[in-house]
């Protein structure tokens, strides 16, 4: 976005992007569902694609925490347990997370440090004028719980 709040170029973020890019190093089909930032919304995508390739699916990666609730509960109305029957991963880490059941597994990330971020590029921004797009990665911790444990 440019100062005025408008949209002047769009980057696919870095986690799609990983995604898109493991599949094609994998031989593997894309099964990428974008959806409104809501749990029903991740409830209603998670049964589409239960539907869809019913036992073929084997894990689902969800965005953010709250959304995973929604898938959750989509696997329980399928008589699907996550952890046991398909892995779940998310982002955030909530405190929550931890306490779900099963445990959801998660991806924390530092959220002081992208703030941080975020104010150094907002500086530059308006210091100087900029044509292309800067990238800053911050790496952040799998938290293995039941949803999704590599190293049971």
């Amino acid at each position: 976005m440019d100062l005025d709040g408008q949209i002047v170029a769009s980057v696919e973020d870095a986690r799609t992007k990983a995604y898109k890019q493991w599949t094609a190093d994998h031989h593997q089909p894309e099964i990428y569902k974008e959806i409104s930032p809501d749990t029903g919304s991740a409830m209603a995508v998670t049964e589409s694609l239960l539907k869809k390739y019913d036992r073929d699916l084997s894990a689902i990666l969800v965005w953010s925490d709250p959304f995973a609730i929604g898938a959750m509960r989509a696997l329980a109305k399928h008589q699907l347990i996550a952890g046991k029957d398909i892995a779940l991963m998310s982002f955030d880490d909530l405190e929550f997370a931890s306490f779900l059941t099963p445990s959801l597994s998660s991806i924390w990330i530092p959220k002081a440090e992208l703030g941080f971020q975020a104010i150094i590029h907002a500086k530059s921004m308006i210091k100087h004028k900029r044509h292309w797009t800067v990238r800053n990665i911050i790496p952040g911790k799998i938290q293995y719980r039941e949803t999704f444990n590599p190293n049971l």
